[in-house]
């Protein structure tokens, strides 16, 4: 395989989200994959074929230097990415490594994991890699395993801490992170506790249902924002700055002062490109792609990084995730929330397409003004705030109409909840 040489002077970054398995060995009730309603993954293989492995790192190493890439991050998910077995995986990442190999050292590697297959073999491969790894873990045992079970019905959460325990011997592995799925029965505090006292993890993300206006129900909505403020004040009464909490830090990094938020998960934005590839190649920008016909997007096999970045369905996020939407022109937190907090799916709607707010816009709001008025209350001036909540940078979605949407002026205030 022709090796890529990646140009190393700018900034642009590319994150792989490649989903080396289809299948999981643990059935989640909230799954977007396995059990809403998506059978997408039936007509796919259980597990990415070498074929399509060889033909993603053409792909990526080819589509890398075709735009610059200095970065490139390829994060294996799933289903579950151990069920394709250590030795696969080992062979996955030689694959891989061998078309960057005259630029290894702007590929790198990470992994999503529930855990519950961590072996001996598993952490030597990691290893050797170097892969970094997130595990999906919803609290403790109480909380986790209500959604999180095997396949006879069995809580995951005692294997799940078993895996975090192996890995965290590793000390290449020692760093592993965290991903709660937020449940607004339970308490984002007692997550929280338990991630960081009782299993000692310090790098921490907390991730809302990846529901849109079409399948969300509204009736239940409320008690979302009530976790996220729990998190905050349970992270910031520890006060430890070695403990990281995504969501957090770039809520803080918004009020104080710092860049808008970036919705680099889902969408392509600025220099930043996302990349979701299926288990037979085919290549989305975003999840709300499920249930659209597969022929109306593209494969690894057939089509450049070029090419694929020029199409109209990139170009329609590309569009989205820069312009707030319409409902959102004046509201004080819209350069931060971007219409989102993060998730472009909660914003997606068959009717009206991404010209919605978040599904969970009340509850959003919310944990901002807890945030901002925690940030005057430790000294930041409320008008250096307000400052970074007025600035006009971002544009608005057309109307209905047709007509291009405008900014609003309205001050916000900040009010503690």
């Amino acid at each position: 395989m022709e090796s890529a040489s990646v140009t190393s002077g700018n900034s642009i970054s590319l994150e792989v989200v490649v989903k080396l398995a289809e299948r999981c060995n643990i059935n989640c009730s909230y799954c977007y994959m396995f059990n809403q309603g998506n059978t997408e993954y039936r007509a796919r293989p259980s597990i990415m074929p070498a074929s399509v492995v060889e033909a993603l790192a053409r792909f990526l190493a080819n589509g890398a230097r075709a735009i610059g890439a200095r970065r490139v991050h390829v994060v294996f998910h799933g289903g579950e990415p151990m069920m394709a077995g250590s030795r696969y995986f080992d062979e996955v990442c030689e694959v891989l490594s061998r078309a960057f190999s005259s630029d290894n050292d702007c590929l790198r590697y990470a992994m999503q994991t529930n855990a519950t297959l961590v072996s001996p073999d598993w952490i030597e491969v990691l290893e050797k890699h170097r892969v970094g790894i997130g595990v999906s873990i919803d609290g403790p045992a109480e909380y986790h395993d209500q959604a999180r079970r095997d396949r006879k019905g069995n809580g995951t959460h005692a294997a799940v801490v078993d895996g975090i325990r192996r890995m965290q011997g590793s000390r290449a592995l020692s760093g592993l992170g965290a991903l709660a799925v937020v449940n607004p029965r339970y308490s984002g505090k007692v997550v929280f506790d338990h991630l960081v006292e009782g299993l000692g993890l310090r790098s921490l993300n907390f991730l809302l249902p990846m529901e849109t206006h079409d399948s969300f129900d509204f009736e239940n909505a409320s008690g979302y924002g009530d976790y996220l403020i729990e998190v905050f004040r349970a992270w910031a009464q520890r006060g430890d700055e070695d403990v990281k909490v995504r969501f957090v830090t770039e809520a803080l990094q918004f009020l104080a002062g710092g860049a808008t938020r970036a919705n680099a998960r889902d969408m392509v934005a600025g220099k930043h490109i996302v990349l979701i590839v299926d288990g037979d190649g085919s290549l989305e920008a975003n999840e709300c792609r499920r249930g659209a016909p597969p022929s109306a997007y593209a494969n690894v096999a057939d089509c450049t990084l070029s090419d694929f970045l020029a199409t109209e369905y990139v170009a329609e996020l590309e569009k989205a995730g820069k312009l707030i939407p319409t409902a959102c022109a004046g509201c004080c937190w819209a350069n931060g929330c971007r219409g989102s907090n993060g998730l472009m799916i909660n914003r997606f709607s068959s009717r009206a397409g991404y010209n919605n707010p978040s599904i969970f816009c009340a509850e959003i709001k919310r944990f901002y003004g807890v945030v901002a008025a925690s940030l005057v209350h430790s000294g930041v001036s409320p008008s250096s705030i307000i400052e970074s909540l007025n600035a006009p940078t971002l544009g608005v979605m057309a109307q209905s109409s047709g007509q291009p949407g405008k900014r609003g002026t309205a001050g916000c205030s900040i009010v503690a909840s």
